[in-house]
């Protein structure tokens, strides 16, 4: 069995190296394409790759409008790339003849069992660049290489094999500077995923290095490295196992010796104190002695000035590492305190507004921006024909009445088919820029994947500090969400939709996708196996299992069996409580399984078993201005466009109190899971609850994971 490879090679500046890049992966007798990703180069680079571009019909070029970094480059190679198999080599990287040979029999062949997803090549001893410092560098990595054998966990963007299917699979590089590589390794293997080091394959490095140039790569790899190791969960495994940096254990061991040097020489000079002189020279002799396998490695045997000069690179190499590494911690805890203290404010703001001086403020409003929609949806509770396109707010109306409002933390905007309105990235851009949320959530049935791609692109790009979730639909394998979709393909549709944004957040940091799986008469018998593939094979960052809502208040859905629904939603989200990172993800899963205990109680008592906050907390606003308490409530509060777009009027007529106060006197009654949340958050006795959910699972999943 043969299959194709597609070689990507990411250049910046690189003039003076692609030359011999380029001819060394020209003699690969299996290059389908080369494919040369320009990211914005500022030298004549274009003068250079031009005689081969007109030479050879397998070369492709393209270069990005902006300096993306080396990683998002890769990735734009990898999206027009047609190989099987992708090969990232960098543009100062030779690769000896036989390369396509020994990545065809690692990949095609039975010469590697279990066969690989991704093999990563050793680097060559003898480096082309004679400098000083360039040949130290060369030697440090290709003695760090000899100590991989076989499988790994390691990565190295200068040359690494991968399977196509397999690197999108974890959404391929991420915009990481000095790290992408790591940061990959670490997430194919944590999605266990093989990676083979091949120590037959030597590849040569071509890069000039300086002492400068040298150390200003390492703090950046220190400072960039600790922040992969710990997002990824990877660094107690590390500890561990010994596997520090992946390849070198007595790399972590220099580290005192090398500090201990650099400290003792600066008080021995400072304090001409023969005590701290005598301490490192001892520091010296223990780095010598800690890295003798590494002077002999780089032959210093019997050239002792030579030895000298490398040992004091590497103790400036790795003092620099971890000042980096203390950097990189430094910003780790300072983002963590100041999201943890913005949090805190934020919730500790609502809970005196709402409790102390009983301010009218809403934290959330759930905006249904148009009633009209591509599909016919079994279970959808909107009349579409209800408002036409003719009826819906527009810019113009949306901006007045933003204006006059407070600050929304929290904007669901919905329909209908959000992206049926032309205008949609306007209207994000108004909301984003008038209320100024933390959060905007738009909820899409997916369909109309190029539409919907093209225009969330605008909208991360217009609202680059606000966390944009797109959360989608799929209810089902393709043939039953076809069926309640009713529109064969429209599963397609989604998972297509679905697959392209998750690539999109290698490019935007603040883009969340989410999905949204609702529990029906016409799936429940196939709902079960489907979250099992969306949570281990889709792997959305957000996912909700969702009960069919009645179309009114103080209903509720028979068709189903309640205890079957509330059973599965809390083995959804026990699931990915174990999977989930971070305590606000944590939270929201712990909330979850408090509000199935809440849905059991409402099935029983057929009343409402907390303070519901609609009209308060929440705020619903329809295509044609009505407000509302929520979307399940048919009084309305005014409508905003008789008011002269006046949300204060609306928000604080009488009409408003009187709904206010019947539900404050739980004369009604629902299941609406998106507003429960807010209900149970803002409710102590049941915030209480869900404390003590997310403590006891915490403590679950530590034993788990010691055990």
């Amino acid at each position: 069995m043969t299959g194709t490879f597609s070689y990507i090679i990411p250049l910046r500046n690189s003039k003076n190296t692609i030359s011999k890049t380029l001819d060394s992966a020209l003699r690969q007798g299996s290059v389908l394409e080369i494919i040369l990703v320009d990211d914005h180069s500022e030298d004549n680079l274009k003068d250079v790759i031009g005689p081969y571009l007109e030479k050879h019909d397998k070369i492709k070029y393209i270069r990005n409008e902006m300096r993306l970094g080396a990683g998002l480059s890769r990735n734009a190679g990898a999206r027009i790339a047609k190989g099987d198999i992708l090969v990232f080599l960098d543009a100062d990287i030779i690769i000896p003849p036989d390369t396509g040979k020994k990545i065809t029999e690692c990949f095609f062949e039975d010469k590697i069992q279990p066969q690989p997803d991704a093999t990563v090549a050793h680097r060559a001893k003898e480096g082309l660049r004679k400098e000083f410092v360039s040949e130290y560098k060369n030697y440090w990595t290709s003695y760090n290489f000899s100590k991989l054998k076989g499988w790994t966990s390691f990565l190295s963007s200068a040359f690494v094999a991968i399977k196509k299917d397999v690197f999108w699979a974890v959404n391929g590089f991420r915009g990481i500077p000095c790290a992408e590589d790591n940061d990959l390794g670490y997430r194919l293997a944590m999605n266990h995923y093989k990676i083979y080091f091949l120590n037959e394959l030597a590849v040569s490095h071509n890069k000039k290095f300086s002492v400068f140039s040298l150390l200003k790569r390492e703090f950046g790899a220190g400072r960039e490295g600790i922040k992969v190791l710990i997002a990824n969960g990877a660094l107690s495994e590390l500890v561990r196992e010994k596997k520090f940096f992946a390849v070198n254990e007595n790399f972590i061991y220099s580290f005192p010796a090398a500090s201990a040097f650099s400290l003792c020489a600066v008080l021995s000079l400072m304090f001409l104190n023969p005590l701290w002189l005598l301490v490192s020279m001892v520091s010296a002799l223990a780095m010598i002695f800690l890295n003798r396998e590494f002077l002999a490695y780089a032959r210093c045997g019997k050239d002792y000035l030579k030895g000298a000069a490398y040992i004091f690179l590497m103790i400036l190499q790795m003092n620099v590492i971890g000042l980096g590494l203390l950097s990189g911690l430094l910003e780790l805890c300072v983002e963590k305190a100041a999201s943890a203290c913005s949090f805190i404010a934020a919730h500790a703001q609502s809970f005196f507004k709402l409790f102390i001086k009983r301010t009218l403020v809403p934290e959330q409003v759930t905006f249904f921006v148009t009633q009209r929609c591509n599909l016919s949806c079994s279970h959808c509770f909107v009349a579409k024909d209800k408002i036409t396109e003719d009826k819906e707010l527009s810019t113009g109306e949306i901006d007045r009445i933003t204006r006059r409002m407070p600050r929304i933390k929290y904007v669901t905007i919905t329909g209908g088919e959000p992206f049926l309105r032309g205008d949609i990235v306007d209207v994000v851009r108004i909301l984003n820029k008038n209320l100024k949320p933390m959060m905007m959530t738009v909820l899409t049935n997916g369909d109309m994947t190029d539409v919907v791609i093209h225009k969330a692109r605008e909208i991360l790009e217009s609202c680059p500090k606000t966390n944009i979730v797109f959360k989608m639909s799929m209810d089902g394998p393709s043939e039953i969400h076809d069926k309640m979709r009713r529109k064969a393909g429209a599963f397609d549709n989604s998972h297509a939709t679905f697959v392209k944004l998750k690539k999109m957040k290698q490019e935007y940091r603040n883009l969340t996708v989410g999905l949204i799986t609702t529990y029906t008469e016409r799936n429940k018998d196939h709902i079960k196996n489907f979250v099992n593939t969306v949570i281990t094979e889709l792997r959305p960052d957000q996912y909700g299992l969702t009960l069919e809502r009645p179309k009114k208040a103080s209903e509720l859905n028979n068709t189903i069996d309640a205890d079957d629904y509330l059973k599965l939603l809390k083995e959804v989200n026990r699931k990915l409580f174990s999977s989930t990172k971070g305590l606000p993800g944590k939270f929201r899963l712990a909330y979850k399984i408090r509000m199935a205990d809440k849905l059991k109680e409402i099935y029983g008592t057929k009343r409402y078993p907390m303070q519901c906050f609609a009209g308060v907390l929440n705020a619903t606003l329809s295509a044609d201005g009505d407000v509302f308490a929520c979307e399940q409530i048919d009084e309305k509060f005014g409508n905003l466009r008789e008011e002269d777009c006046q949300w204060n009027k609306v928000w604080r007529s009488s009409k408003a109190q009187s709904v206010r106060e019947a539900i404050k006197q739980k004369k009604c009654f629902c299941t609406n899971e998106c507003l429960m949340p807010f209900n149970i958050v803002y409710d102590f006795k049941e915030l209480w609850g869900v404390l003590r959910i997310l403590m006891r699972m915490s403590v679950n999943a530590r034993r788990k994971t010691v055990d």
